[in-house]
């Protein structure tokens, strides 16, 4: 099932090619409270799963217009990064020469290159992004963004898709050698 948040403060159901508005349903329901956000619904996703699905089989969608998306989860409680690719590597990111070559990086060795965003960094469709007058280089680099659903530590592989609700796209604008 896909999901949005739309403007100007509720959450969707994406069907085909068009939204189906669900969070003022579910509020009144008493399933969500008003204005709840992605955050919210992620953390009520077990119990309200078969109402949105539900909704989804019988309510009318509405056009899916790009204008009407916000980012998917606004304010997370945070944005873990990679400052490189396992398959692709991160040679010559440091010195603004692209985006990296196919690398020998372990999995290990990222770990090193792994950093947080601030919640404060998110831009949504139609938003501007604010470059740095001075900066030298900029990265714009489309990413695979795995959103975290429940609370989880020290997961085993075997378990670590037990904690994914799902995944998002993500634009990730970096500037670099601005003072």
């Amino acid at each position: 099932m896909k999901l949005a948040t739309i403007k100007p403060n509720d959450l969707a159901i994406v069907k085909d090619d068009g939204l189906i508005p669900i969070g003022e349903m579910l509020s009144h329901d008493g399933a969500l409270p008003k204005g709840a956000t992605m955050v919210d619904l992620i953390a009520n996703y077990d119990a309200l799963k078969s109402r949105i699905q539900d909704i989804a089989i019988k309510a009318q969608s509405t056009p899916l217009r790009s204008t009407l998306l916000r980012p998917p989860i606004e304010n997370p409680s945070k944005i873990w990064a990679a400052a490189g690719n396992y398959k692709r590597g991160s040679q010559g990111l440091g010195d603004a020469r692209g985006r990296g070559t196919a690398g020998k990086t372990s999995p290990d060795e990222l770990l090193e290159n792994i950093f947080l965003k601030p919640p404060s960094a998110i831009a949504g469709p139609e938003d501007k992004i604010l470059i740095p007058k001075n900066a030298d280089s900029i990265f714009p680099e489309l990413e695979l963004c795995v959103v975290i659903g429940k609370k989880a530590r020290h997961l085993t592989k075997e378990r670590a898709f037990d904690a994914v609700f799902g995944y998002t796209i993500m634009l990730d604008v970096t500037a670099r050698g601005y003072g």
